[in-house]
């Protein structure tokens, strides 16, 4: 259970702000949130565990208490894992990168482990396949057991592109905090972590509305990932089948305290299209990103707050959904 909460760090007593990253994006981060009146604004910056504030994940002498507590961490604290573990690969680079965090993703995330519904419309340029792998990742890799995760997407050049996206992002990982093996399924349809029972699958809709239904009722999944919704073929139709499909499935996620949740990624689409027109509904009858939210006592309170700032008895999945939409310059 990662920090979520003002009121979360109370369940951690020894927990502390990890002001020693060398992932400066999360510091700055934490400055706009201060900025904008935020009390809540350090919560992505959280150390379960303080002995680790000055320790390299990546240090290949570690010794193995150490490695147990960095994945104990990693298993429990999230904002650890994307802060200090993850590694974003670079083109002509044989260096990766720290992930940067920016007003986006972090809400992105914040909000997806509140289970909250949510529509990010970013541009591509700014990483948008990247922030919702790497939260692929760590559902995979860490966060849960016998699990399936399902993407819908566009086309079938954008899942594979998304599946290899995957697969880097693991190879980047230490040894010691890599769960998959060279025996396990990496291709451009599906990802399976087998000791960990773990499955990660790529679909596409129809122009065939009876097919498009057929799509989205295998949906069963608890956490399912929509990529560039505003071109997908037949999106009402296909999501209305997956949010109902899934339903029993979110329910025992939740009763097992498990992950569980609904992400629509996007660039903008055309209004006048239909499925982008539809996407577009959507977007206009959600809860605007207001940075305050995160001052919320409590996840109830939370989802009440996000509820009354909506039209959520209006828009298509009769729903709360917080709509991301941010520019480049206000990442």
């Amino acid at each position: 259970m990662s920090i979520l909460f003002n009121s979360d760090w109370a369940k951690y007593p020894n927990a502390c702000i990890h002001y020693e990253t060398k992932n400066h994006s999360f510091l700055h981060l934490a400055e706009v949130y201060h900025a904008l009146g935020v009390e809540n604004c350090a919560f992505h910056l959280s150390l379960l565990q303080p002995e680790l504030k000055d320790v390299d994940p990546f240090d290949e002498n570690l010794p193995i208490d150490i490695k147990a507590k960095i994945l104990y961490e990693c298993k429990n604290n999230f904002w650890y894992f994307v802060r200090e573990v993850a590694r974003v690969p670079v083109p002509g680079s044989l260096t990766a990168t720290y992930f940067q965090a920016n007003r986006a993703n972090v809400a992105l995330y914040w909000f997806f482990m509140n289970h909250v519904m949510v529509l990010i419309v970013i541009l591509r340029q700014t990483g948008k396949t990247t922030m919702l792998m790497v939260l692929v990742v760590y559902l995979l890799n860490f966060a849960t057991t016998n699990a399936f995760i399902n993407l819908l997407t566009k086309s079938e050049g954008l899942k594979a592109e998304t599946l290899s996206k995957v697969k880097a992002l693991f190879e980047e990982l230490p040894d010691y905090l890599n769960f998959s093996t060279k025996k396990d399924i990496f291709n451009s349809d599906e990802v399976k972590i087998a000791a960990l029972d773990n499955k990660f699958k790529g679909n596409l809709s129809s122009s065939s509305p009876k097919q498009a239904e057929k799509v989205g009722r295998g949906f069963t999944s608890p956490i399912n990932i929509i990529d560039e919704a505003a071109f997908i073929e037949n999106i009402a139709i296909a999501m209305g089948a997956m949010l109902m499909s899934g339903n029993a499935a979110r329910t025992a996620a939740e009763v097992n305290g498990k992950p569980f949740g609904t992400i629509l990624a996007t660039t903008a689409g055309d209004t006048d299209d239909r499925d982008g027109g539809y996407v577009y509904k959507i977007a206009n009858a959600a809860t605007m990103l207001d940075e305050k939210f995160y001052d919320a006592p409590n996840a109830k309170e939370l989802l009440d707050l996000i509820y009354k700032n909506s039209n959520a008895s209006k828009n298509e999945a009769k729903r709360p959904i917080v709509n991301i939409t941010l520019s480049y310059r206000q990442l």
